[in-house]
């Protein structure tokens, strides 16, 4: 990244080789008018523990744009993925900004203008980054983290993944049909894990996880979670939420 002219380029870079090098997570970059989100995402969150890791991950984050921009640099903001602590004003003190809690995606907030930036200490000797060509069975892994991470960027169509893939969407299909899968069965595992992780981290609604995930109606998520797991969205959360709860106690 220190090798970028520029912090938007240091982080599309670090997106794009975390994205191949990394099968469980990835980082993605969204710009919205005149601020972007830096943020992070677990491929698969329905696991223990989801709250610590988003955590951690916002401090890496951090870390990262620190340095670039020095040790004072602060977000405008913090959204992050999991429950309100205890404690929240522990968060904004330690990030500098205010924090937002049980929101859909765990992101850093800054004005758009932070990645015209120049990279402190840039050195552009070495900055290609080296490719490694993907078999079949790569490949498809690959286009499903790609698809959530468009997903969590709001532009998440055939024509978009191919676009960024830099291949044509009949070539999009047909190489995803080698792998034995259709870029609709590939995309709904997308939205299976995302909504997981959004039920199960987040007090939203299933109306704002279904926008969140690119859903019409919040009907359409609720039957398609239901054909996914065989019960309705609050009956799983329920379920999941107990489980994660500890024990009682009296002392």
């Amino acid at each position: 990244m220190l090798k970028r002219p520029s912090v938007g380029e240091a982080l599309e870079a670090l997106s794009a080789l975390w994205l191949r090098r990394n099968s469980v997570t990835f980082t993605f970059i969204q710009r919205s008018g005149d601020h972007v989100t830096f943020g992070y995402a677990v491929m698969d969150g329905n696991i223990l523990g989801m709250p610590q890791l988003q955590d951690g991950a916002m401090v890496l984050l951090l870390s990262i744009m620190r340095e670039m921009l020095g040790a004072d640099w602060r977000p405008s903001g913090v959204n992050l993925m999991r429950p309100e602590p205890r404690d929240p004003e522990l968060y904004a003190n330690f990030f500098g900004a205010d924090c937002r809690f049980n929101a859909s995606r765990s992101e850093l907030v800054f004005p758009a203008a932070t990645l015209d930036v120049r990279v402190k200490h840039h050195d552009a000797k070495g900055a290609g980054l080296a490719q490694t060509p993907l078999d079949d069975r790569d490949w498809s892994a690959y286009v499903q983290r790609l698809a959530y991470r468009l997903l969590l960027q709001g532009d998440y169509s055939q024509i978009r993944v191919a676009a960024t893939l830099g291949i044509s969407r009949r070539t999009l299909i047909r190489k995803l049909g080698i792998s034995g899968v259709s870029y609709k069965q590939l995309f709904e595992r997308v939205r299976f894990s995302a909504s997981r992780t959004l039920f199960r981290e987040t007090n939203l609604t299933v109306d704002e996880i279904a926008d969140a995930l690119g859903y019409k109606e919040a009907s359409s998520l609720t039957r398609a979670f239901q054909r996914w797991t065989g019960m309705s969205p609050s009956s799983w959360r329920k379920s999941k939420q107990n489980r994660a709860s500890p024990p009682s106690s009296k002392n």
